[in-house]
């Protein structure tokens, strides 16, 4: 029964994961870019 809600979890787990991951790279960027475009333009490429 454990196995049945491993997986469910899992997928749960990696979709916040990603969400989180990407919320904050956006807040970064967003944040960056917007403060100052000099580390803007520089920090633009990371993935």
């Amino acid at each position: 029964m454990s196995e049945g809600n491993d997986k469910p979890r899992a997928k749960i787990w990696v979709a916040v994961a990603i969400v989180a991951v990407v919320g904050v790279v956006v807040a970064l960027l967003v944040l960056y870019g917007g403060g100052s475009s000099e580390s803007g333009g520089g920090g633009g490429g990371g993935y």
